[in-house]
């Protein structure tokens, strides 16, 4: 039993770890994104700021229409379109990140189960071998039937990433 209960709180150990680092991963990530949205106002203000100052001495209204369709627009897009990018590889790097420690705890979650359930049908009292092949069976059924569910979440994510 002793065993068992030591087993028990390693497990639950390296869970509160893990819920640490995931904890610590996406703090890290919100700060990445608070420093990219602050960059990026800085960014377009001074763009804005730099392109009003040139707006200021255009003499005609037509010169003022053309600077602000071919100038101001088009360098606003193209440091939003960065900005989005930084946004998405910021993202995405905190979801692959996120995704892997959640992995790390499903597997450690797993293999508590099971050495928890391979301790309990071991420790089964006598007589009690159709119980324990029953429910043995019926555990190794569930697992299968998570795997499969696992295996196909992970598919859906991937053909997702794909896409974007």
């Amino acid at each position: 039993m002793g065993r068992s209960s030591s087993r028990g709180t390693a497990g639950q150990a390296k869970v509160a770890q893990s819920s640490a680092q995931m904890q610590q991963v996406m703090a890290q990530s919100a700060q990445e994104l608070a420093a990219i949205n602050q960059e990026a106002f800085l960014e377009l203000s001074q763009l804005i700021q730099d392109r009003m100052a040139g707006l200021m001495k255009v003499q005609s209204p037509q010169d003022a229409f053309e600077s602000i369709q071919s100038d101001i627009l088009r360098d606003s897009a193209v440091h939003i379109a960065a900005y989005q990018k930084r946004i998405k590889e910021s993202i995405r790097s905190s979801n692959d990140e996120l995704q892997e420690l959640a992995q790390q705890m499903i597997e450690q979650s797993k293999s508590d189960l099971i050495h928890f359930i391979n301790q309990a049908t071991h420790n089964a009292p006598p007589r009690a071998d159709v119980f324990v092949s029953s429910f043995k069976s019926i555990f190794n059924h569930t697992m299968q039937n998570f795997e499969l569910l696992r295996a196909s979440t992970a598919d859906s994510d991937r053909k997702s990433t794909r896409l974007n």
